[in-house]
C-alpha cells in the first residue's frame, strides 16, 4: 500500500529515457525509503518498443520476429513490491504547473495526477506510423505487420528521407532484398545531413554499391496509394511509380501538451545544462528526443548528468555537473555487415560499425534497458 505522505515522482513516457529514470528511481528512493517515495509512470503503451531496431525489424528477412520487437512494460518492474511504484497507461494530455499535476486520458476515463517531481521523456511522432507511437503499440504493430506483407512482394521501394533512419532502412532493404528496386530521396543535397559531409558521400558510395538509387535535392511534395502502388509527386513536376513507400521524414517532438514557455521555436523542451526545465518550476526534468539531445548514443552521456541532478534536488547528492555537451557520434548502418561511424569527427571503420551496432542493431540491450540493467 502507498504512504498518504509519499511524494511522487512521475516519469512521462515509456522509451528507453523513462525506463531508465523510473528504475533509477525507484531504486534510489521508493525502494530506500517507500514510505516517503513513490514513483509513478505514465505511458501510452502497454509495451516497450526496441525502436532503434526498427530498420532491421520491418523485415521479415531481417532476422528478428516481430515480436521480438515489443515487450511487456509491466515485465521490467515485476522486480519491485506494489508501494514502489504505479504504472498508468493513458495519454497525458496537459500540465498544470502551478497545482503540480498532470492531466491523464486512458481507456476508462480521466484522472489526474499530483507531483513532487516530474521527469518528461515523451519522444517524438514521425509522419510514418512505422517509426514513433501513434496509439500505443496498437497503430505500430499494425505498421510492422503491413510492411512484412509489402516488403517481400513490391518489386520497387522508395524510402523518403536521408537522416540516419531513411539511410538504415535503405541499407537493409538493399542487403536483404538485392533484387528489388530501391531509392531513397534524400531531401538534401546529401545523406547524414547532421554531421561531416564526408561521412554522407561514404553512405551513398555503399548504398550505390548494394543497388540502391541515390537521389538528392528533388523533394517529395506527395504520394497517393492505389491498388498498383504508390504514385509520388516531386518538387520539379515530375512523377514516379513504386510498389511501396516508406516515410523516413518528420520526427517532430511530442510535446502537444507541454506549455508553450517550455517549448523552443522546434516544439523542443528547453532545459538547462542539469535537464532542469525552469519554465515548469521546481523540480521538472526533461530527457531524450523531445529535447536537444537525441537518440541512445545521447542517451549515454545525458541520463548520469540528470541522475546526479535528481540525487542532489532531493537532498541526498553531491552537487551536479553540468552536461558539456554530446558525445558526438553517430553509427549508421548499411545492413548487418558494416556502415558509416563518425565519433569525434574522426571516420569508424566499417567493422567497428559491425560490431558497435550494425550486428545486432542493438538487441542486445533491449530486455536490459527494459529490466533496467543497461
Amino acid at each position: 500500500m502507498v504512504s498518504a505522505e509519499a511524494k511522487q515522482i512521475v516519469v512521462v513516457g515509456g522509451s528507453y529515457g523513462a525506463l531508465k529514470l523510473a528504475h533509477e528511481s525507484i531504486r534510489s528512493f521508493a525502494v530506500k525509503q517507500p514510505d516517503q517515495w513513490h514513483v509513478h509512470i505514465i505511458s501510452a503503451s502497454t509495451e516497450f518498443w526496441h525502436s532503434i531496431g526498427t530498420p532491421r525489424g520491418i523485415l521479415p528477412a531481417g532476422g528478428h520476429t516481430i515480436d521480438d520487437s515489443f515487450l511487456p512494460l509491466e515485465k521490467g518492474f515485476k522486480q519491485y513490491k506494489p508501494e514502489h511504484y504505479t504504472i498508468t497507461y493513458g495519454t497525458v494530455t496537459s500540465i498544470d504547473d502551478n497545482a503540480r499535476s498532470v492531466h491523464v486520458k486512458t481507456q476508462t476515463g480521466e484522472q489526474d495526477v499530483a507531483y513532487y517531481a516530474l521527469i518528461l521523456s515523451p519522444g517524438v511522432l514521425s509522419k510514418s506510423p512505422l517509426f514513433s507511437y501513434h496509439d500505443g503499440s496498437k497503430s505500430l504493430r499494425k505498421a510492422y505487420e503491413d510492411a512484412w506483407q509489402a516488403i517481400p512482394k513490391a518489386n520497387s521501394v522508395l524510402i523518403a528521407g536521408g537522416g540516419a533512419t531513411g539511410t538504415e532502412t535503405a541499407g537493409e532493404i538493399g542487403v536483404r532484398y538485392p533484387d528489388k528496386k530501391v531509392a531513397i530521396y534524400s531531401g538534401a543535397e546529401r545523406l547524414l545531413p547532421s554531421i561531416p559531409a564526408k561521412f554522407g558521400s561514404k553512405a551513398a558510395q555503399q548504398l550505390q554499391r548494394l543497388g540502391v538509387e541515390v537521389v538528392h535535392t528533388v523533394r517529395i511534395k506527395e504520394f497517393t496509394k492505389s491498388d498498383q502502388g504508390y504514385t509520388v509527386h516531386f518538387d520539379d513536376g515530375s512523377s514516379r511509380s513504386f510498389d511501396y513507400v516508406i516515410d523516413a521524414t518528420g520526427r517532430l517532438p511530442n510535446t502537444s501538451f507541454i506549455p508553450a514557455k517550455a517549448l523552443n521555436a522546434k516544439k523542443a523542451i528547453i532545459v538547462d545544462d542539469f535537464f532542469r526545465v525552469p519554465a515548469l518550476g521546481e523540480r521538472v526534468y526533461a530527457i531524450g528526443d523531445a529535447t536537444r539531445d537525441a537518440g541512445l548514443v545521447a542517451l549515454m552521456s545525458t541520463a548520469p548528468v540528470l541522475i546526479g541532478t535528481i540525487k542532489h534536488d532531493f537532498g541526498g547528492g553531491k552537487a551536479p555537473k553540468p552536461y558539456k555537451g554530446p558525445m558526438n557520434m553517430m553509427l549508421v548502418p548499411i545492413g548487418p555487415n558494416g556502415g558509416v561511424g563518425h565519433a569525434f569527427g574522426w571516420n569508424m571503420p566499417s567493422f567497428l560499425v559491425k560490431q558497435a551496432k550494425a550486428k545486432g542493431f542493438f538487441w542486445e540491450k533491449f530486455e536490459p534497458a527494459l529490466l533496467g540493467n543497461d
